[in-house]
């Protein structure tokens, strides 16, 4: 492993990296790999695992992407980051071990969720178009997808405003200007439990136990079939407008092995 050359693809992709030890608190990845603030940049810190070894891939200096594959010699999957560019600012996504992610695109491709990629080969969109965050099959916001479906018919009395999505309690929600959802299972969300406990664990824990009583718990829907139309707006992402109801969709960067705790909240 090869600190400094890893470094010089990272300032080719345009983007500052600095280098840790990763903590004994996170011993299952080789890696773990974030985006941090320091004095108004945006910088990637990567924690490394003693035993690690990682390289890039691939680079694309153009688009701004590159693709980073580790492993440590206790752990037989590979590990691979997707880190790159998207819109406004930089970013980095666990990617899915599925066969043939290789490269910058068939990292992007392996994040798509399976029913955007089924609509892609039906109606025969194009691999350029694919990575575009706006073509014939769908919208991209950040990790969400938008499906149009031109035929779904709602009960205007179940039409929600200004709801938030988020991927875990944590996170910085996008906001719809009207969401209309069904399914799913309710949920109770704290910092303490930001993937949400079912109402009976929910009771269990807080009958038991006197500091979880006294958390600020929120009622939520975990994995609802989700509807939105209007403008979906958030901080880190350009305002879209949807002109008709589209299926929300979240990435796939949960079946990452290097993900943990991402689930789809609204």
């Amino acid at each position: 492993m090869d600190i400094d050359s890893i470094e010089r693809r990272f300032t080719e992709m345009g983007a500052e990296v600095r280098f840790r030890p990763l903590g004994r608190s996170s011993r299952r990845s080789p890696l773990a790999v974030d985006v941090v603030h320091q004095d108004r940049r945006e910088i990637f810190d990567v924690a490394v695992h003693s035993e690690a070894e990682f390289r890039v891939v691939d680079l694309r200096r153009d688009e701004r992407h590159l693709l980073i594959h580790a492993t440590r010699p206790d752990e037989k999957r590979p590990f691979k980051f997707l880190c790159g560019h998207d819109e406004r600012h930089w970013f980095v996504a666990g990617i899915p071990n599925d066969p043939g992610v290789s490269n910058v695109r068939t990292a992007m491709e392996a994040l798509k969720p399976k029913d955007v990629l089924e609509i892609q080969s039906r109606v025969g969109l194009g691999w350029k178009d694919g990575l575009r965050r706006r073509n014939r099959v769908f919208l991209r916001q950040g990790e969400w997808f938008f499906i149009p479906d031109p035929n779904l018919v709602v009960d205007r009395r179940r039409v929600l405003r200004n709801e938030p999505m988020r991927r875990s309690f944590a996170s910085k929600p996008h906001i719809a200007e009207c969401a209309y959802r069904t399914g799913g299972e309710t949920v109770m969300v704290s910092h303490r439990a930001p993937q949400g406990l079912t109402m009976s664990d929910h009771a269990s824990l807080v009958a038991r136990d006197e500091q979880a009583r006294k958390l600020p718990w929120v009622t939520m829907r975990r994995n609802p079939l989700l509807y939105v139309h209007g403008r979906i707006r958030h901080p880190d992402h350009a305002t879209i407008v949807l002109d008709q109801w589209h299926r929300v969709l979240m990435n796939e960067e949960a079946r990452a092995p290097s993900s943990t705790g991402v689930v789809f909240l609204d």
